[in-house]
């Protein structure tokens, strides 16, 4: 155990705590990205509402084919709370701030087991806070700390690295240790829930695993097999994380003697990195296949290998083997040895090396002792560890303004990493969702400058050149997306997107049979449905309509857009009662809608209520916008008198 310390305890908590509200603070006022928020938060149909049965079903079965059903109560939670604070209805629009502010506090937990955990190592307090506090504030952790969808990343690192300090716990209890103890139970279902909210933490028994062999409270026979339990589950998750997730078949196969140099380059990447954080971003291109053509790649395999060989055989570099231990067992899942999703984009990403940073955290709080028990402390040492950890901070502060919003992010993603396609893709997200077609179609031409077949870039750019009124060149482009070699979430992508063009020229039928064929892969997909059911609506299947824009409005009672699509297949249909319930419904959502708010007065005039015509019509010209004949007729006639007036 570290030494007693003449700094009281909390004040060192509260200095290291300070020091991280300083450098991630500001993340509190973000906003949502358009970069897998939507995905997981903000359109997701079970949080609209929140439901015990839409929340019981992340436990059912994986959501868009990821099976992490603990981070999903978290959101779920996070979205109630959100709506209690605004005053608003269960359906409510959702802000971001509460779930900002839940990821800063994930942060701030994470770094007190940090310091409890490196408490175990440290020769005094002080230098178990500096390497907690360089956990708490290295430019790498800043994307797992302002990124709301990687909340479930924190989630997952704070469950394991309590798990871990419960099995050390129990390593530490005198006399007969049973695994039943309390310390030993708690640590085990921790560990359980932490791969439930995210697979990447079925590498947590390695990192228990170095940090109760470098304590030395137990033989590391005993330690291992106290562990036995924690590999049995993490290899069976392992095998089922593997299955519920698709292949991305657009990648290309890695060749299995290629995998250890892909793995070599990220290993040398990260610790990069970690000794010089600049020029990090959302995205890196760092693919297999572009590792691979660099004629560098070889080189820095074999310097990787030699250097890890130094570390872990020869005895002069025996310091750095539980720090490189640690780093190398959290990145082990993402490293490239098995591929995953995001590799498509690159094996490289900031927010895997969120708890990987406990490895250099604790190279910092060992190489301090060294440097006090050689007799290398003088003024200097105290001060000068401040100062690099200060100045990690004002990195890492810098950093984080640049996760502001999507197009702040888009921007300084493609300014460091410009001959990557994730920026430009995401750049392409931006502007689409600023209606700014001919931007649009700039970024989603570039992306597809650095990779031709990225199916995504490809309905981007038909979604830009729709936008821009440019129909023969978005139909070569939705053209080349159907000619790719596209995964589930991406023909649902093509179909919703191609589907909403075809709406745009009138095409219907084609419409339907494209919201159809996204449906194919994904049936409950909100848009597609909600676009469905427009087509549907001008074919004249109306009742097929009111179906298809009934099951959204179950997932999504506070979609207006759907509520709309409803209103005017039922006027369609001849119940314009019921219709203007729907435009009724829309108005609360959104009361400034021009166009909703007249639909309503021409189902009022079939309705008969000419009061309520004229209040709409006055509300429409008081919003400036022009009244049509119709309209205007209705509005201006005179309600019919009691019999026997003339």
């Amino acid at each position: 155990m570290a030494s007693h310390s003449s700094i009281p305890n909390k004040a060192v908590i509260a200095a290291v705590a300070a020091l991280t509200l300083c450098a991630f603070g500001r993340v509190v006022d973000h906003g949502w990205l358009q970069f897998d928020d939507p995905l997981h938060v903000t359109d997701n149909p079970h949080f609209f509402p929140v439901a015990w049965s839409s929340l019981c079903g992340f436990w059912l079965r994986p959501y868009e084919f990821l099976y992490i059903p603990v981070s999903y109560m978290l959101f779920g939670a996070e979205c109630v709370g959100s709506r209690l604070l605004t005053g608003g209805g269960s359906c409510a629009a959702l802000r971001p701030e509460l779930f900002h502010a839940v990821s800063l506090g994930l942060h701030l937990a994470n770094v007190l087991v940090v310091y409890r955990l490196l408490g175990r190592l440290a020769a005094a307090r002080w230098m178990a806070a500096a390497g907690a506090a360089v956990f708490a504030v290295h430019p790498l952790q800043v994307e797992s700390v302002a990124w709301i969808s990687e909340q479930r990343g924190l989630l997952a690192a704070l469950l394991s690295l309590f798990a871990v300090e419960r099995f050390l716990r129990w390593l530490e209890l005198p006399g007969v240790r049973s695994p039943w103890r309390a310390e030993s139970v708690f640590g085990f279902a921790l560990f359980a829930l932490a791969m439930l909210a995210k697979p990447q933490a079925v590498t947590t028994p390695l990192i228990a695993l170095a940090l109760g062999i470098a304590c030395g409270k137990q033989p590391v026979k005993t330690v291992g097999m106290a562990l036995g339990p924690w590999c049995v589950l993490a290899t069976a998750v392992a095998v089922v994380t593997r299955v519920s997730q698709p292949v991305d078949e657009s990648m290309a196969p890695v060749p299995l003697l290629a995998r250890p140099t892909v793995a070599a380059d990220a290993i040398a990447w990260y610790a990069t990195k970690v000794v010089l954080p600049v020029g990090l971003c959302a995205g890196y291109g760092r693919s297999p296949a572009f590792v691979l053509a660099d004629r560098w790649t070889p080189l820095v395999a074999v310097a990787t290998a030699m250097v890890l060989a130094a570390i872990f055989f020869l005895s002069r570099f025996r310091a750095a083997r539980l720090p490189a231990a640690i780093f190398l067992s959290a990145l082990l899942p993402v490293l490239g040895f098995v591929s995953f999703i995001f590799q498509t984009q690159s094996t490289v990403a900031d927010r895997y090396a969120y708890v990987a940073m406990l490895g250099p955290a604790a190279a910092v709080c060992l190489a301090l002792g060294q440097l006090c028990r050689r007799g290398v402390v003088g003024k200097w040492l105290l001060p000068a560890t401040g100062i690099g950890i200060i100045g990690l901070a004002v990195i890492a502060a810098r950093q984080t303004s640049t996760w502001r919003d999507t197009g702040t992010l888009a921007r300084h993603a493609c300014m460091i990493a410009p001959d990557a396609a994730l920026p430009w893709s995401l750049q392409a997200t931006h502007e689409l969702a600023m209606r700014n077609g001919p931007a649009a179609m700039a970024a989603s031409r570039r992306g597809l400058e650095i990779d031709p077949h990225d199916a995504e870039s490809w309905v981007k750019l038909g979604s830009a050149c729709a936008l821009a009124g440019d129909y023969a060149e978005a139909e070569r482009a939705f053209g080349a997306a159907k000619a790719s070699v596209l995964t589930d979430r991406q023909q649902v992508g093509l179909g919703s997107n191609y589907g909403r063009f075809l709406l745009d020229t009138q095409r219907n039928t084609e419409a339907v049979q494209a919201f159809l064929a996204a449906l194919s892969h994904q049936p409950r997909h909100v848009a597609a449905r909600q676009g469905l059911g427009v087509a549907l609506t001008r074919i004249g299947e109306l009742q097929a309509a009111i179906d298809v824009l009934r099951s959204v409005l179950e997932d999504q009672p506070a979609n207006a857009g759907a509520w709309v699509g409803l209103g005017n297949a039922l006027l369609l249909a001849g119940e314009p009662r019921e219709a203007v319930k729907c435009y009724g419904q829309a108005l609360l959502i959104d009361p400034n809608d021009a166009a909703v708010l007249a639909n309503r007065a021409r189902a009022l005039i079939e309705v008969g209520d000419l009061q309520a015509v004229r209040s709409d019509v006055e509300r429409l010209r008081r919003m400036g916008v022009p009244v049509d004949d119709e309209l205007s007729a209705a509005a201006n006639e005179r309600e019919p008198g009691p019999a026997g007036d003339e």
